[in-house]
């Protein structure tokens, strides 16, 4: 043998290879790792992390996995370091076709650091959604790049291994507990994805997502899962654009949650009202709350006020981290002075708060006038883009792209054929980027909130408009281009605007023989999968 393991520990089942650095690329490659794992009788932990797999050497050590029916625990950490992109969804389909060869049942995945994007779920949605995922309660998947539509394969698979676990195991259904999926840019449509989940399982105890650019239409619809998940103990949000919008039914949502131990806000910019929630509920709810970090968002002290005044006396507090907001000296020596007098804590629980001052409270006013300005800036890109949308137009419209645009096109919100033509438009042009799934998404969600835009007129002018109803028009010309179109009705299509009858319509005029439709196969097959699953 020319390779010793790192651990090989037969009392804890254990063998791991971690940190070796070895570059496997051949099946020969891979034969010296592929021996320890086949050797080790009751192996339940492997970790691969550390080292790089191609495809051959994916080859060999699926035989070995073959073997394994006791594996429990893969840790698969960062094993794809210098692969092409192209690579990891076959290796990753290799390997776990031996995991389910030998009819492992796995209790937790760690696939984080694994740079694999959209394409990498393809190599794992088959093993989620089979019988040795029934027993899956830990998935980890941070810094994997998946984007809104590595979400929704993510959803698809595990709603998938769900229902398959309430047909085919006499045991507990599917149960995840601890989902970690930060630094993924899952955005609105890809949280709204995992929510239907979250929803479907209710079994979640520990969620992180942060620094994943959910708004707060994504954390509404999070919102109304969690709400079920009532053995929650750690919700990590930090770092996403929640505002006061959407952190006011979040924390509504959680006032159940008797269990809560760590809620973690941070940099989200819940705003004062969003701080005002959280005195209101944490006073009577969370009675095992540890940890609080709402620093860095925006609070003015009224809000830092209503939280210390509702905390003081939390026994089981730990932490409490409210720096970089907009309180000034006085309010930050009056939440001080609040804890001093607690007779259950002392400043111990309160983390500096030295970053908070005046100017904190003039920078969040310039912020928002910021943002109420925002719609004015770069007028000639915003009608460029408006006219002939691009991808690279719409980037160019800064993180506020959403509210710049819903404000320029606000009249086409009344007109319904209009609208339609502008969400073609921008999906044809944008070719159904994440970035432009997100905007129609939102302009859509205003258009049936707030302008009562009949979702079953939008989808018939949709069909006219692709040739697939007659227009009474007889100079009119169908679009020839349908596959963004189509990959943005993909994600649209799971919104809760988009009515039962909506969906049977296009599922209704999809399924015809169409030499247009015809084109664009895989986008058609993949609309109307998501049409049919719901």
């Amino acid at each position: 043998m020319t390779i010793e393991p790192v651990i090989s520990d037969r009392d804890e089942k254990k063998l791991s290879f971690e940190g070796l650095a070895k570059k496997l690329d051949s099946y020969e490659d891979a034969n010296d790792f592929a021996a320890l794992i086949s050797d080790f009788e009751d192996l339940e932990i492997l970790q691969l992390n550390g080292n790089t797999l191609g495809v051959e050497a994916s080859k060999c050590l699926k035989e070995a996995l073959a073997k394994k029916p006791t594996l429990k625990k893969l840790v698969w950490h960062d094993i794809y370091t210098g692969r092409l992109r192209a690579e990891v969804p076959e290796s990753l389909r290799l390997l776990f076709e031996g995991v389910m060869c030998a009819g492992a049942r796995l209790e937790e995945v760690n696939l984080s650091d694994n740079a694999f994007g959209p394409a990498g779920v393809e190599g794992i949605k088959d093993v989620l959604a089979s019988s040795s995922c029934f027993t899956l309660h830990t998935l980890l998947l941070n810094n994997n790049g998946l984007g809104t539509f590595g979400a929704a394969a993510l959803s698809q698979a595990l709603i998938s291994g769900y229902n398959n676990s309430l047909e085919q195991s006499s045991e507990e259904p599917f149960q995840l507990k601890k989902f970690i999926a930060g630094r993924n840019r899952l955005e609105n449509p890809g949280c709204t994805d995992m929510a239907r989940v979250f929803n479907m399982m209710r079994s979640l105890e520990h969620l992180e997502i942060p620094q994943n650019g959910i708004q707060a239409d994504g954390i509404i619809a999070l919102s109304e899962a969690l709400c079920y998940n009532t053995r929650l103990t750690v919700l990590n949000l930090n770092d996403n654009i929640i505002t006061e919008r959407g952190a006011v039914p979040l924390i509504e949502s959680l006032k159940h949650l008797q269990v809560l131990e760590v809620l973690n806000l941070g940099d989200s910019l819940i705003r004062t009202p969003g701080a005002l929630k959280i005195g209101e509920i944490a006073e009577e709810s969370w009675p095992k709350l540890r940890i609080l970090n709402i620093a860095h968002c925006e609070i003015k002290s009224e809000g830092g006020l209503s939280v210390a005044r509702a905390l003081k006396n939390k026994r089981t507090l730990q932490s409490l981290d409210m720096d970089g907001n907009c309180f000034g000296a006085a309010a930050v020596e009056e939440i001080i002075q609040i804890f001093q007098s607690s007779s259950c804590h002392g400043n111990e629980v309160l983390k500096s708060m030295d970053e908070d001052d005046e100017d904190n409270a003039q920078e969040a006013a310039d912020s928002s006038r910021a943002e109420s300005e925002c719609v004015t800036i770069d007028e000639n890109t915003l009608k460029a883009f408006v006219q002939s949308p691009t991808e690279e137009q719409l980037a160019m419209l800064g993180p506020k792209y959403v509210e710049v645009v819903l404000d320029h096109i606000s009249p086409l919100l009344d007109d319904p054929p209009a609208l339609t033509n502008f969400f073609l438009d921008v999906s044809t042009g944008c070719q159904g980027s994440e970035r432009c799934v997100d905007l129609l998404n939102n302009v859509l969600l205003e258009a049936t909130e707030k302008h009562n835009l009949n979702i079953i007129r939008f989808c018939d002018v949709i069909l006219e408009q692709c040739g697939l109803i007659k227009s009474e028009d007889k100079k009119f010309k169908p679009r020839k281009n349908l596959a963004g179109p189509l990959k943005v009705l993909s994600h649209v299509v799971r919104q809760a605007y988009f009515t039962q009858a909506s969906r049977t319509i296009l599922i209704t005029f999809l399924n015809r023989p169409v030499d247009v439709l015809m084109e664009f196969p895989s986008e058609r097959a993949k609309l109307l999968s998501v049409l049919y699953t719901g």
